[in-house]
Formats: C-alpha cells, structure tokens, sequence
C-alpha cells in the first residue's frame, strides 16, 4: 500500500514491471512501467607490496572485488573472499591473477611481484652439468 499521490524509491535487482493498482468507487485502474536494470561486471582491484623481493622474502597481495560472487587468485592462493590480502613467497617471478565472477561476466586483473636473486655469485650448468655461466649477483 502506497499513498494516493508521492513517489518511492524503489532498487530493483533485476529487469521488469512496476505496476501501480487504484481501487476506488469507480473502479479498478492500473499502469505498469518497465524497469531494466542494468548488471555491472565485477569491478576489481589488486595490488602487491611491495612488488619486488629478494629471495626467501614476502610480498603481501590486497585486493577487492564488487558486484562478485566469486574471487580466485592463481597460481597458487585459491579461493578468497571478495576483499582481503595474503602473503605470498614465490621462489621465482610471479604474475598473480585476480579473477572476480558475478552474475554479469567475469573480470581478472593480474600484478607481478618480481624476485630478485640473493647477492653472491651463480652458476648455470648445461645439460652434461658443465658450468656455462657465472653470474655475479653484488650486494
């Protein structure tokens, strides 16, 4: 039941009619208006801080995510919640993807967390185990 003149605000969460029924002396009386509802894409942010490590050291990822049902971050994190962070510790540079899922479409955003070597000096081996170069990494 709504007043005899005034307006409502009313937030629909999916396409349709409004109908608006008048029952008086004279009668019964009704008007309807369509309502489309336009559905967003999940919206999403994803940061990683900081974004450059030395081995054996943590970056921690932050992000949000709306009009989402689902998050994942891969490789490695899995399911999330829709905001939140994680700390991650890849032996190797890593891209993270953040792929939020709603009910119109999905949305990923990806960030890199880049793993810088120890300093000290490397070698690399070919297949026979023969050093085929040395890197010095400097402090």
């Amino acid at each position: 039941s709504v007043n005899l003149s005034g307006s409502m605000t009313v937030y629909p969460t999916e396409t349709g009619y409004f109908t608006l029924t008048a029952i008086g002396p004279g009668g019964i009386s009704s008007v309807s208006a369509y309502v489309y509802v336009q559905c967003p894409p999940p919206g999403v942010t994803l940061i990683a801080e900081p974004d450059t490590i030395t081995e054996g050291e943590s970056s921690t990822l932050t992000w949000n995510a709306t009009y989402a049902d689902s998050v994942t971050i891969e490789p490695d994190v899995g399911s999330v919640g829709l905001s939140g962070n994680v700390l991650v510790s890849p032996a190797v540079t890593t891209d993270y993807t953040l792929t939020a899922t709603g009910p119109c479409g999905s949305t990923q955003h990806s960030v890199t967390v880049t793993v810088q070597k120890t300093p000290g000096i490397y070698y690399e081996y070919d297949a026979l185990g023969r050093i085929i170069k040395i890197m010095r990494i400097p402090k």
